[in-house]
């Protein structure tokens, strides 16, 4: 079975789910309400169905009764009738949710993934000098992007600065860890725990946005 795990922590729950059947045997598996099946019929590409199907079976996984997700008009996901806040990620072969009582963001991507020749676009002179120090200057740069991208999701708001708003200090990449990020904004400077873990050659990245008012 594809379930990969759920972990569970104080507000939230985190799921993943590993792509490895096709469309039409995660089809098979899943209740879809009319408006799902429309859209997922809608998709052309094999690996786009894939992901919808993934993690629509991995919320069936995670959640006691049925929950839609719809999507607002900046494309943050909803869950319909429930008080949960949810946030999805995909890579090539993983499907990544977390259910929280807070606002949350996650983030998935492959450790061979190559960011170096954006990264002075999303990182600080402070960012780039550790990672190029980093034991692997390469995974250092794809956590950076992944812990950056579960950080913008949390917040929900658009045109945020990856590079001069959200910062990370130099972390120490071990299997399973947490890290406090920074979220600057009109001269004023959050604190966040960042956490991420390794799984099937994916790094994922998770935060709660448990302090209101950022």
């Amino acid at each position: 079975m594809p379930l990969l795990e759920i972990r569970d922590y104080k507000s939230s729950s985190v799921g993943l789910w590993s792509m490895t059947e096709s469309s039409w045997e995660l089809a098979s598996r899943v209740h879809l309400t009319e408006k799902e099946k429309t859209l997922w019929r809608g998709f052309s590409g094999e690996h786009r169905k894939k992901e919808f199907l993934a993690i629509r079976l991995l919320l069936a996984q995670m959640i006691d009764e049925q929950a839609e997700i719809v999507y607002t008009a900046l494309s943050k996901p909803l869950l319909t009738g429930k008080r949960k806040h949810v946030s999805i990620s995909h890579s090539r072969n993983l499907a990544a949710l977390i259910l929280s009582d807070y606002p949350a963001g996650i983030d998935t991507e492959e450790t061979l993934r190559k960011v170096g020749d954006i990264a002075p676009r999303f990182l600080s002179e402070e960012e780039l000098a550790w990672t190029r120090n980093s034991p692997d200057p390469e995974l250092a740069l794809i956590f950076c992007w992944s812990a950056k991208e579960s950080l913008y999701k949390m917040i929900g708001e658009k045109g945020i600065s990856f590079r001069n708003q959200l910062f990370l200090p130099e972390t120490k990449l071990v299997t399973d860890g947490s890290v406090t990020a920074y979220y600057r904004k009109s001269g004023k400077t959050a604190e966040i725990e960042l956490n991420f873990f390794f799984r099937e050659n994916n790094v994922i990245t998770w935060c709660v946005l448990t302090t209101p008012g950022i």
